[in-house]
């Protein structure tokens, strides 16, 4: 799965795409938030995270260590939890 992920961004990276705008839930995460994860009601931001897909982390990861910009791209009000 990795040597997709590096593949996939080295390829980007040559093609000069300098953007990738991803989808938050059910994307990123493999879960719906809702737009109602509460860090106080035991929706700790460490649970949501635990979440993430780790295709998308290695992504985005090697996205930004070359230089591409990220949008992350979501309908939820919570945008300020989803940049955490």
């Amino acid at each position: 799965r990795e040597n997709l992920c590096f593949a996939a961004i080295k390829k980007m990276s040559q093609i000069k795409i300098e953007m990738l705008a991803i989808d938050f839930d059910l994307t990123i995460v493999d879960i719906h938030t809702g737009g109602k994860w509460r860090d106080n009601d035991g929706g700790s931001i460490a649970l949501l995270a635990k979440h993430i897909r780790p295709e998308i982390e290695c992504l985005l990861s090697q996205a930004a260590k070359l230089g591409i910009y990220i949008a992350v791209v979501t309908f939820s009000k919570q945008e300020e939890l989803i940049s955490k």
